[in-house]
């Protein structure tokens, strides 16, 4: 019977929405569908709807939940509503102006005026004289002698209660008859306005309920959820706190707590004789009785409507519909008003927050300052008498519970002073903040001090006792990292559902303060870390104090080789411990003494040196090799260049592979290098960049230049030395060839000068490969050696190596090195060249080069013949001869 009444239950003509929902909400909880009641309230609500065009929009509706539906009924009542309301007010100010001066204005011209006639008949003749008048005369003026006495229903005077035009007239704003709107006995009594409470027990409600249906009485309970208790209260008294009756909710004694309990309404035909309820109705004898919930629409019973009647007469059908009608526009209402108000302050209180955290995230304020005006704010907003905030130790190792905490203080402590934080233990004593650090849930205490589970806390300086606690989590991935805490509302009642929501509010603006304050003590420890391992590093990346004293004997500099400036000359030639004096001898021949200090510069050099780790390829000699090609271009072209650029590039040129790992960056982004995780691109190049800054910082080798040119000098480092990653070649390479081929070259155009200074560093890095053939041999077995050690670790993790960097094909070397010189190094030189034909040596040399891998490569294939011939011939050999021995 109960799913046959919810699936033929169609809205009612004249019914809202909120009450046709309330009802199907009702009808749904006898049917328990469970899981399934969404659903099907939604589907009753497109099939039962009174309007066609809301149900034609609800089946247009993708993905149409029960909460779209309502959404879009209530949208569609709201107009129809407004315009309703608009027709209403003009055509009750129409009707009762035109009413009141047409019946005046016909009782002015009647004979003898009101006095003159008597009975219902001459008040109509009057009536039909209405339109015939004495032109120019004031209505006022002729009213005037009518009455001095104002009538109660239509404020009009006259001396005959039949001749009232109001008798008939019905109000606009109670909507009962007998009198005009203005008039209306509730017009002085305080209206409902969308930020004030409905009361279920107001008049107006008690009123409705004893109508023509109901003429005994009714019982109104209000629901007090956290104390699971009906309260009845009693009508017009001033202080309706003193006067409250609780009752706890509890199903089979009285019958308003019972239905509070079921949420189902009872109508009772003889309550004396009915034994599920030993107490009855409890304040009253009654004969019959209905009960009725008023439930909301999010399924919370908010009050009782007990309805009782002294005489043994049933209450009807009419009488039923009538309660439940008005029970569910109650219920909606009352909704309705709560969630308002519940809006309007959390966007008041959305708005306080999101200034305080601006100040705060903006540097503006401390976090004390912060912490101490949010934590009065969401005491002023719920009313609470303290508040606390605590952000825990996650890095205390023990048992206790930890933590920094913010206590705003009680009320009556009167202070502007921000609070500091102080170190607390927990564990100490069992409270409320304690288990919620141990639990993770959020806790609603109604009275702390009679709770078993914490200890009785009276605090020392204010006498206080700390009755309700209002504690919630802040809670990340891996737990509990905060709590936020209100104690004591000042109307001494516990905190309610309204307090909780706008309180999740606030804690979810508390989770961003605790995360942004443990990201600064991040910061901060990690700043100071990197201060201790910079210091470490100085401290280790001090040269020896005999190198220095030993190249500081010549002055930091020694003589050259006799070919030093030759583009064939190479640091194998000689003694790798003349390279700190060589490169201080290079930059003094450049830069002389007007820029930096020798001793500085030594220091510098040293340093830098000994930052090359012992790679096969990518070593310190690499690094003077690099620094030499350079020196030679620079030295032979000068004037091009001015101080700062040539600065620059003499310097990238000595750092441009410092802590170079012996890996490409594609290898470290396959195993997730640190290195990979902190650039996006060119990750080893950004390190050496890195490294070189804080080296040249640290020896103070611009100490002589001004703050510019410093400035200016490092970010041409950081250029020259990304431009050592040949994917940033090849972008330059494709930007500089067309314009040396149209010979649109400007010296004077900065982009010119930064393309060919791309260039450059290409060249020197590429110049091993430019060197006399026995050199580029050897420089060409570092560097496969190095690339087998990569290529040998990429198997080990499960990839295929490319072939260069593959050992197992390592025969395939002077092929791949003859692709190399054709594809990247002979290009780079030839575009230099262009620019400076001084540089020709190098692209002669790097095309011997390229002719003596075209002869290795016959002379290896020679040689693997030779050596397969003599393989099957001692095959043969050995067959040969166990066959003889056999």
């Amino acid at each position: 019977m109960s799913r046959y009444r919810f699936f033929t239950r169609n809205q009612e003509v004249g019914e809202n929405v909120d009450g046709y929902v309330t009802g199907l909400r009702l009808l749904a909880q006898r049917c328990e569908f469970e899981q399934l009641e969404e659903g099907l309230i939604r589907d009753r609500i497109v099939c039962g709807i009174c309007d066609s065009t809301v149900r034609d929009r609800l089946l247009r509706t993708d993905d149409l939940t029960l909460e779209k539906a309502i959404k879009i009924c209530h949208a569609n009542e709201i107009s129809l509503t407004e315009g309703k309301q608009i027709e209403v007010a003009k055509t009750a100010e129409y009707t009762a102006g035109a009413a009141v001066d047409a019946v005046y204005r016909a009782r002015a011209r009647a004979p003898g005026g009101a006095a003159g006639s008597s009975g219902r008949g001459a008040g109509h003749s009057a009536a039909r004289r209405m339109y015939i008048d004495e032109p120019g005369r004031r209505l006022d003026a002729r009213l005037s002698a009518y009455s001095d006495v104002k009538c109660v229903s239509c404020g009009i005077g006259h001396n005959d209660q039949d001749r009232c035009p109001a008798r008939f007239a019905t109000c606009f704003r109670c909507f009962q008859r007998g009198h005009f709107k203005k008039c209306c006995v509730r017009a002085n009594k305080k209206v409902l306005e969308v930020n004030e409470e409905i009361t279920i027990n107001d008049p107006l409600y008690v009123s409705v309920l004893n109508g023509d249906k109901c003429k005994d009485s009714v019982f109104v309970y209000i629901v007090n959820k956290l104390k699971n208790e009906i309260v009845l209260m009693t009508q017009n008294t001033h202080n309706p706190n003193r006067h409250e009756v609780n009752i706890p909710i509890e199903e089979g004694k009285i019958v308003a707590a019972h239905v509070a309990a079921t949420k189902e309404y009872l109508l009772i035909p003889d309550v004396q004789r009915d034994h599920r309820f030993a107490e009855g109705l409890r304040w009253i004898d009654a004969k019959v009785a209905l009960c009725m919930p008023v439930v909301k629409p999010d399924g919370d019973c908010y009050a009782v409507l007990e309805l009782y009647r002294t005489r043994a007469e049933p209450y009807d059908n009419n009488a039923l519909y009538t309660v439940v009608s008005v029970a569910c526009w109650a219920g909606a209402a009352v909704h309705q008003a709560q969630e308002r108000v519940t809006l309007q302050r959390t966007a008041h209180l959305n708005q306080e927050l999101r200034t305080l955290l601006q100040n705060y995230f903006c540097d503006l304020a401390s976090i004390d300052t912060m912490l101490t005006d949010m934590l009065a704010v969401v005491k002023s907003f719920i009313g609470a008498m303290r508040s606390s905030f605590y952000i825990l130790d996650r890095d205390h190792v023990g048992d206790h519970v930890l933590a920094d905490m913010w206590d705003d203080g009680w009320t009556s402590e009167k202070s502007n002073i921000p609070k500091k934080k102080i170190k607390v233990n927990l564990s100490l004593e069992p409270t409320p903040a304690e288990l919620v650090a141990k639990t993770g849930t959020s806790l609603n205490v109604c009275d702390a001090y009679k709770d078993p589970r914490f200890s009785k806390e009276i605090d020392p300086t204010t006498g206080t006792v700390v009755r309700s606690c209002l504690v919630s989590p802040i809670l990340d991935k891996t737990g509990v990292i905060g709590i936020v805490q209100l104690t004591n509302k000042t109307n001494a009642q516990p905190f309610n559902a309204e307090d909780e929501k706008i309180f999740e509010v606030f804690t979810s603006y508390c989770s961003l303060i605790v995360h942004f304050y443990n990201m600064q003590q991040k910061k901060k420890y990690y700043e100071n870390l990197n201060k201790v391992y910079s210091d470490l590093m100085n401290l280790h990346l001090s040269p020896c104090r005999h190198d220095m004293d030993e190249i500081m004997e010549t002055n930091g500099v020694i003589l050259p080789p006799n070919n030093f400036k030759s583009y064939d000359y190479h640091i194998s030639e000689g003694s790798k411990e003349d390279m700190p004096g060589l490169i201080c001898y290079m930059f003094v021949d450049i830069f002389a003494d007007k820029n930096f200090e020798r001793q500085n510069l030594a220091d510098f050099t040293l340093t830098i040196l000994q930052c090359y780790r012992n790679n096969p390829y990518h070593n310190a000699e690499h690094a003077f090799c690099f620094t030499h090609t350079l020196y030679l271009i620079l030295a032979s072209n000068s004037g091009y260049f001015d101080f700062v650029e040539t600065a620059a590039l003499m310097i990238a040129g000595l750092c441009h592979d410092l802590d170079h790992p012996g890996f490409n960056n594609n290898f470290l982004a396959l195993c997730k290098h640190p290195l990979s995780q902190m650039y996006k691109s060119s990750m080893l190049e950004y390190h050496h960049y890195f490294l070189a800054k804080k080296i040249i910082e640290d020896k103070n080798l611009l100490s002589k230049l001004s703050i510019a040119d410093r400035d200016r000098i490092l970010q041409e480092i950081k250029y020259n030395i990304l431009c050592t990653d040949l994917a940033v070649y090849f972008q330059i390479r494709a930007q500089l060839t067309p314009i040396l081929t149209e010979r649109a070259f400007d010296w004077t155009n900065s982009c010119h000068r930064r393309l060919l200074k791309g260039i450059l560093m290409t060249t020197s890095d590429l110049s091993g490969c430019c060197k006399p053939f026995g050199v580029s041999k050897t420089i060409a077995e570092d560097v496969y050696e190095e690339f087998y050690n990569q290529g040998d670790k990429e198997r080990a993790l499960g990839y295929t190596p490319l072939s260069m960097m593959d050992r197992r094909r390592s025969v395939n070397q002077p092929a791949e090195q003859i692709q190399f010189l054709s594809v990247v190094v002979l290009p780079c030189v030839m575009l230099l060249q262009n620019l400076f034909p001084n540089t020709s040596p190098l692209t002669d040399n790097c095309r011997k080069t390229q002719e003596q891998w075209h002869e290795e490569i016959e002379m290896r294939g020679q040689k693997l013949w030779r050596l397969d011939d003599s393989m099957q011939t001692t095959g043969r050999n050995r067959t040969g001869n166990k066959l003889d021995s056999e």
